[in-house]
């Protein structure tokens, strides 16, 4: 009788002794489970700020580009606003000289011949 409730207490101990273990794997094996999730979870996180980088450095690609291009169009209307006032001008000059022209033919068609155009 005493040699078999020493061997229930020993199979209880031993049948502790498993659960114990069991529940230490079971406990091991979470953690490592719940170390691969973060894992996994600051890779991920990596990759969204990777992309966040990424896209923002598309969209300052993009504002240069608008900016490089308004800057454009501001100095080619630059560019046609003085080569019109050139053209105005260069039109205003012949003008100018057609006047002269046309007053000095007018003038040496009244002067009497002989006589010196410029009125010496």
């Amino acid at each position: 009788e005493q040699r078999r409730r020493q061997d229930e207490e020993e199979r209880r101990r031993q049948d502790e002794e498993r659960r114990r273990l069991e529940e230490e794997v079971e406990q091991q094996l979470r953690q490592v489970q719940e170390a691969q999730m973060l894992r996994a979870a600051a890779e991920q996180a990596e990759r969204l700020r990777e992309e966040e980088e990424q896209r923002e450095k598309q969209r300052l690609a993009w504002e240069r580009a608008k900016a490089a291009e308004a800057e454009a169009k501001r100095l080619a209307e630059e560019e046609r606003q003085r080569a019109a006032a050139i053209a105005a001008a260069a039109a205003a000059v012949a003008v100018e000289q057609q006047a002269v022209v046309q007053s000095a033919t007018a003038a040496a068609a009244v002067a009497p011949a002989g006589a010196d155009p410029a009125g010496v």
